[in-house]
């Protein structure tokens, strides 16, 4: 499957209609089975890639830069699995509805989670997940 990032608001100052709007767009694409998995992002998308690797025991590639926005807080942000080619097309119904989105990536079946040339072993993860808690 492909991996996007949806939606997101500061974490002060937004209006609780636009958080409404995104949540609301986004529960209308579960219901169709578009979205595969869901995670939500407050605490940054790439933690909450490497939550869904970690919880599904599936790899991943980020293909996204990453920058200081991977680890941004934010309100009423989501990663979202689609369904391999499900990606630009779901993005375009999101846009028409005002909500935002982009591709982060995709699933990789070989256990590992990849950012750039980087790679670690999903187990890995896991292990130094267990060991923060």
């Amino acid at each position: 499957g492909e991996l996007l990032l949806v939606g997101g608001l500061p974490v002060t100052g937004f209006a609780l209609d636009a958080a409404a709007r995104m949540r609301t767009a986004l529960y209308a694409e579960m219901k169709t089975g578009a979205v595969r998995a869901c995670h939500d992002a407050t605490g940054g998308w790439l933690a909450a890639l490497a939550e869904m690797a970690i919880a599904g025991d599936r790899g991943g590639a980020v293909d996204a830069s990453v920058n200081d926005d991977a680890f941004e807080p934010t309100c009423t942000s989501f990663v979202i699995e689609t369904p391999p080619g499900g990606a630009a097309a779901m993005l375009a119904r999101l846009a028409a509805l005002g909500v935002a989105g982009r591709r982060l990536g995709r699933v990789a079946n070989d256990r590992s989670f990849t950012v750039g040339r980087e790679a670690v072993a999903v187990k890995a993860l896991r292990r130094a997940w267990r060991a923060a808690e």
